[in-house]
Parts: C-alpha cells; structure tokens; sequence
C-alpha cells in the first residue's frame, strides 16, 4: 500500500537545457539529412573534390617512357636543324673570340642553347607544401560553391513547403528553430569539409614521397625558402574548413532573408558570374575589397595586389607597381562580418515578421 499522496508513477525528472537543445539541433540534423537536394549537392562536390585529387595525381606522376620518348625525338629534331646549328657555332666562336653584343664572352653556349628532354615534358618533382596548398584551395572553393547552395535550399524548402510555420508550433521561440538550424547546417559542412581536406593532406603527402619531396619548405616571392611547420598546415586546413562552412551558413541566411531559394541563388549568382567584372570596371580601386580578394587573403595569405600607375611608360613616367598586401586577419574578419551581418539581419526578420 502506498502512503495518502503518494504516487504510484515515478517521477520524471524536467528535461535539462542541454538535453533540450540538443535534441532540437538533433531533429535539425535529421531534417538536414533528409533533404535530397543537400544529398546530391554534396555527393557532387565531393565527387568534384575527388576529380580534383585525380588530376593532381596525374600531374604528379613522372612522365611515361612513351612522352620521354616523344621528348627526346624533339631533342634530336632541334640537334639536327641546320639553323640552330649554325646559331650554336655562332654562339662559341663569338665567346671564344672574347665575346660580342649577341653573345657576351661569359656565356656557357652548350649550357643555354642545347636542348634537354627536360625543356619538352613540362614536369618537375611534386613538393609536398606547393601541392598540398593548390589542391587544398581547389577543392575548398568547390565545396564553398556547393555547400554554400545547400544552405540556400535548406532554408529556402521550408519557406516554399510552408513547414517552417508548422515548426514554430511546436518550437515558438524563433531564435531557437533559426540556431538550431544554422548548428545542424555548420556541423553537416565542417565534417564534409574536414574529409576532404584530410583527403587532400594524404594524397598530397602520398604523391611528395612517391616522386618528389616532403620537406616543409614554401617558397617567397623572389624564391627564399620559408620553413613550414605542422602547425601551419593544420592552420591552413582549418581556415579552408572554416570557409565551407561560412559559405553554408550565409547561404542559409540569404534564403532566410529573401524567404525564397531563388532570389538567394540569384544574387549568389549574379555577383560570382558578372558583379565582380562590373565592380572592376567601374571603380578600378575596388580589388582589395571584393569577396574573391578576401577569400583568397583568408587561404592563402597574405595576399598582394599589384596596381600599375596610368601613367605608366608615358613621358618617362616611372612604371614601378603599387602593392596592397592583404593578409589572413584581414580577410577572415572581412568576412566574418559579412557573414555577421547576413545572418543577424536574417534572424531578426525572422523574429518579427509573419509566417504564414
């Protein structure tokens, strides 16, 4: 028997803040997961990312016997040119006789002038550093293509099937359904984006100490060698992961701004394909601060612009290019605020107007 009051049921206890979070952000997820269009979006950039890593393997690869052949007859072709014959004894006996206004006296003729197999296949040993940084910004900008229209339809569906409105019914607080869908969408890209720039670490490591070197050297601009660290390299990846999944969330805000998957993918690609080319012909002063600039700053920083004067070359005027060195805080905060600044209007919007 049970004591007057007492209940026979056990109590359960209330459902902590987290829990209830996280169980939000995990129906988010799921809501995520079923989106086809976010399936196909991503198995195709990844596939893209995939391609781009094939290639760079390729290129990679030392050349077959069959092009070392075919080089090697180009060689003996040029050897075999009665012209360039002629320019080669030209050449020593010029040098020879202490030189002349073709050829100066301290020139190796043999050494500039005869032809290698090497001048005719195009191919050098892959260094670790160099490849893994170019295949690294391919296939970041391809995720960022995609992931950033996956956000914009991932937003964009529940507005044109009229779902967002039956969410609030069962969530009405609006900054918490707007939150946990940007969670749900920043976590689906970082983890895209992680595999693959892990992908693009191994194979370019794979393809270094295969044919070329992993030594951790990067190169400045007048070719001094740069040592690199570990540490380094992880920052890089992290900064591209970073990218992918900045360019999800603001396609989700756009959608969520505009309410509408078109107008979002419209302005997307409206400036990619034309803006930027309008915006450098109207105002030529404009580079340091398009969005392309700023995303090659935050990967590959610093990033310089040279600008020639208009002047250049008329009545002696000096031609000497003026640098704008653009470097990685300076891009990441650029767009950080852009993004900031979609995303808060987007939610605030959210909070205040109608949803029918």
């Amino acid at each position: 028997m049970t004591a007057p009051g007492s209940s026979t049921g056990s109590h359960s206890r209330p459902r902590s803040w987290s829990s209830s979070v996280s169980r939000s952000v995990g129906v988010e997820w799921l809501r995520l997961r079923s989106r086809r269009a976010v399936w196909v979006l991503t198995l195709l950039a990844v596939a893209a990312c995939l391609l781009v890593l094939g290639f760079a393997i390729a290129n990679a690869a030392p050349p077959s016997t069959a092009e070392r052949a075919a080089a090697q007859a180009q060689v003996d072709r040029q050897l075999s040119d009665p012209m360039f014959v002629d320019q080669l004894e030209q050449c020593r006996a010029a040098v020879a006789a202490g030189g002349s206004d073709a050829w100066p006296a301290d020139m190796d003729c043999d050494e500039n002038m005869l032809p290698r197999v090497e001048w005719y296949l195009g191919w050098s040993p892959p260094e670790f550093i160099d490849t893994f940084e170019s295949t690294l910004l391919g296939v970041t900008m391809l995720l960022a293509a995609a992931l950033v229209v996956a956000g914009v339809t991932f937003a964009g569906a529940d507005w044109s099937s009229g779902t967002i409105g039956t969410q609030l019914l069962f969530q009405p607080r609006r900054w918490r359904v707007f939150g946990n869908k940007v969670v749900a969408l920043a976590a689906w890209s970082a983890l895209v984006a992680a595999v693959v720039a892990a992908l693009a670490w191994l194979v370019s490591y794979w393809v270094a100490a295969k044919w070329g070197s992993t030594a951790l050297l990067d190169y400045d601009d007048d070719g001094t060698p740069i040592a690199v660290t570990t540490a380094d390299l992880i920052g890089d990846a992290v900064r591209a992961v970073l990218l992918v999944v900045g360019a999800a969330t603001g396609g989700f805000g756009l959608a969520m701004l505009f309410r509408s998957s078109l107008a979002a993918v419209g302005l997307l690609a409206g400036y990619s394909l034309v803006g930027e080319a309008i915006l450098r012909g109207l105002f030529p002063g404009v580079e340091p601060y398009l969005l392309s600039t700023r995303v090659l700053a935050w990967l590959q920083g610093p990033y310089r612009i040279y600008a020639y004067p208009s002047s250049c070359g008329m009545d002696g005027a000096p031609c000497e290019p003026v640098a704008t060195t653009i470097g990685v805080t300076g891009g990441g905060v650029f767009l950080l605020a852009l993004l900031a600044v979609v995303v808060t209007a987007a939610a605030v919007l959210f909070q205040r107007r109608d949803v029918t």
